[in-house]
């Protein structure tokens, strides 16, 4: 029986939350109003 070598759990695991977000989720809603907001106004 051959032995299974899981992931080292010291290794970071680099991942993009994007990927774990519905493209129809509702916070896409305050994702896109975030977008529209001018920040450079006082």
């Amino acid at each position: 029986m051959a032995y299974l070598q899981g992931t080292d759990r010291l290794q970071t695991a680099i991942f993009c939350l994007e990927d774990f977000i519905a493209p129809d989720a509702p916070v896409r809603i305050l994702e896109a109003f975030c977008k529209q907001v001018d920040y450079t106004e006082p």
